[in-house]
């Protein structure tokens, strides 16, 4: 209707526009300088599903914030789990030797693997 093209505004109006955008139009009609009827300055224009979409996006962000802590408490675990696993490797491993003194230190070995990854664990429990 602004530049002429009755043909195209009858087909955007009829076709493409919902009733509640169409109220937006006047407006854009008499300020022919604005970028278009759906602008801020439009008081007429009211989109309620922005409302609803403002709202989806806050959840979404809450779920995304819950997902992130859940999956970095699952990298926490993991990483226990690998300490655990280094644990029964080196406690495997004493077995081997037949020098006592080996033997101690490899065994500290997989305790201190076994207190680190117990420490992890527990960090991650009380997170």
């Amino acid at each position: 209707m602004v530049t002429g093209d009755e043909d195209f505004a009858a087909y955007t109006v009829d076709i493409l526009m919902l009733d509640e955008q169409w109220e937006a139009v006047p407006w854009w009609i008499e300020h022919g300088d604005a970028a278009g009827p759906f602008v801020d300055d439009n008081e007429a224009w009211i989109n309620e599903w922005w409302d609803e979409a403002e709202e989806f996006e806050e959840q979404a962000q809450e779920a995304y914030e819950e997902a992130a802590w859940a999956n970095d408490r699952g990298d926490t675990f993991l990483l226990s789990t690998v300490f655990y696993a280094i644990t029964l490797f080196f406690a495997g491993l004493a077995n081997v030797f037949d020098d006592r003194r080996i033997r101690v230190v490899v065994l500290a070995i997989s305790a201190a693997s076994l207190l680190g990854g117990g420490w992890i664990m527990i960090d991650a429990l009380l997170r």
